[in-house]
């Protein structure tokens, strides 16, 4: 099992002959993998403010590809009004983590509210703390 994405080879020796074989080449894909997103506690409606959305793997790691295999992400909010702007490119993840300023308009209790990131066309997805 391997907690690490990339090209690895594999190397098996027996150790009471010392036959050895060697496989090459073999991938191991950053798949499934969610979001961690993280912001200021309090902001003011129609200020801009900024986020930070990192892309995790399984095993905790940064997904540092993902500007290049991932489909960008929706920003959500569990209030009543959606954050501007709605989506981030995948492009604006420099080495998974994306540092995007957003804007709500809408005056609510920011305590109660989460943001939420779901990439688009795949379930992939990660939820702020309140």
């Amino acid at each position: 099992m391997s907690e690490k994405a990339g090209t690895f080879t594999i190397e098996v020796r027996d150790l009471v002959t010392g036959s050895a074989g060697l496989a090459t080449g073999l991938n191991c894909k950053q798949f499934p993998y969610r979001f961690q997103a993280s912001g200021p506690k309090e902001i003011i409606a129609g200020e801009l403010f900024e986020i930070s959305i990192t892309a995790i793997d399984t095993y905790s790691n940064i997904v540092k590809n993902y500007a290049s295999t991932g489909s960008g992400i929706a920003v959500t909010s569990s209030g009543k009004a959606r954050p501007f702007p709605a989506t981030i490119s995948a492009y604006e993840f420099i080495n998974g983590q994306a540092k995007v300023t957003l804007r709500y308009d809408t005056t609510e209790n920011m305590h109660d509210i989460t943001l939420t990131a779901t990439e688009v066309n795949r379930k992939n997805h990660g939820t702020s703390e309140r």
